[in-house]
């Protein structure tokens, strides 16, 4: 999505509330939704704003412990020699996270990526760091339809992580209302416009905004 405005929509108030909850309770949560549902723009927001707040966003190259080398430099912007054992790396990282008593947070983005040993690494984290850290986990629907189908088939480690995950926040469609908020914030007023944006381009924020650049590059066109 767009950077340039930020948009308080249903989603991103959800999401700000749940991450501070997370946040003061050091539960760990899931958010699903959809791609172009808000939730990097939102979980980014919340990076800035709260202190000792984390943010790591797995990729499919990713094996667990880069993933983990990522999360410790992005704790404490330390380069951990590579050779790191991984049970060491993830006690380094609980010791860092439980070091004094403010309160922290994890957000673990596209978390659709993970394979399930990452679940089962982060089981221990969580473990380790229950009384100082929260955690979020963000992704796509499939990402819970991975966990239950590992859960029921007793993958090692997935029923424990699934069962220490408290909650799982589905995110919603665009609403009328915000799109027409989108299409005023962007400086589209043509009625004609937002109906048409409203029938086609609704099925998430993303598309909302290609339509109306894509639109307000074709009236330029038409301009000149």
């Amino acid at each position: 999505m767009n950077n340039d405005f930020l948009i308080t929509t249903a989603n991103y108030n959800t999401i700000k509330h749940l991450c501070e909850d997370v946040f003061i309770r050091s539960k760990m949560v899931s958010i699903i939704g959809y791609p172009g549902a808000g939730k990097t723009t939102a979980l980014l927001q919340m990076k800035n704003e709260f202190e000792n707040v984390y943010y790591v966003r797995a990729t499919a190259s990713m094996n667990a412990k880069e993933f983990y080398l990522a999360l410790q430099k992005e704790i404490d912007n330390r380069e951990i020699n590579t050779s790191t054992p991984l049970h060491y790396l993830i006690n380094n990282i609980s010791s860092t996270l439980n070091n004094n008593t403010e309160k922290k947070m994890i957000i673990i983005d596209e978390t659709g990526k993970f394979k399930f040993k990452f679940l089962e690494y982060l089981h221990e984290l969580r473990d380790n760091t229950m009384q100082t850290t929260g955690i979020i986990l963000a992704g796509p629907e499939y990402f819970h339809k991975n966990l239950i189908k590992w859960k029921n088939r007793n993958v090692i480690g997935i029923p424990e992580i699934y069962r220490r995950i408290s909650h799982w926040e589905y995110l919603d469609r665009p609403t009328k209302k915000e799109i027409r908020a989108f299409c005023e914030v962007y400086g589209l007023n043509d009625e004609e416009m937002i109906k048409e944006i409203i029938i086609n381009s609704s099925e998430n924020f993303g598309a909302i905004v290609n339509a109306i650049e894509n639109y307000k590059i074709q009236m330029k066109k038409m301009n000149k």
